[in-house]
C-alpha cells in the first residue's frame, strides 16, 4: 500500500504540486518506516521546497536503514555542496562511491566539490571518469 502513495508522491511532485506529493510521502513513510526509499524521495522534495534541514534528515533516515544505499549518499551530498558545505558533500559523494565505484552522479558531484575547493587536477580526473561511465551507459 506505501508504493501507492510513493509512486502517487513522484507523479504529484513532477506535476509540482508539492503539498499533495508530500501528503502522499509522508503517508508512505508513515506505513513504511522502513523503506529507505520513501525517506529518499521524501528528502528529494524537501530539498527542492527549500527545507534542508527536513531533507537532511530524511536522507539520513535512508542512510541508517541502508548504509550501502549509495544513491542516499549521493543525494545528500548534492544538497550538502548547494548547501556550501564541500568539505560535508565530500565526504558523502566518496562514500557512495566507495560503495558504487562506477557511480557516474557521485563522480561528478565529487568533481564539482573539488574544483569549488581549488582542487582542479582531481576535479577534472572526477568528471573524466564520470563522463566515460556516462558514455558506457549509451
Amino acid at each position: 500500500m506505501h508504493r501507492a502513495h510513493l509512486l502517487r508522491g513522484g507523479i504529484l511532485a513532477g506535476m509540482g504540486r508539492r503539498d499533495e506529493a508530500m501528503a502522499a510521502y509522508d503517508r508512505s513513510v508513515e506505513l513504511a518506516r522502513y523503506d529507505e526509499d520513501a525517506h529518499l524521495q521524501r528528502g528529494d522534495l524537501l530539498a527542492q521546497m527549500g527545507r534542508a534541514d527536513d531533507a537532511l534528515a530524511s536522507y539520513d533516515r535512508a542512510i541508517r536503514l541502508d548504509d550501502g544505499y549509495a544513491e542516499a549518499h549521493c543525494r545528500k551530498g548534492d544538497l550538502l555542496a548547494a548547501l556550501g558545505r564541500t568539505d560535508d558533500a565530500l565526504y558523502f559523494y566518496n562514500r557512495a562511491i566507495e560503495i558504487s565505484p562506477r557511480y557516474a552522479r557521485a563522480l561528478a558531484g565529487k568533481g564539482g566539490v573539488l574544483a569549488r575547493m581549488g582542487r582542479a587536477a582531481e576535479s577534472a580526473e572526477c568528471h573524466r571518469a564520470a563522463h566515460v561511465l556516462d558514455a558506457d551507459r549509451y
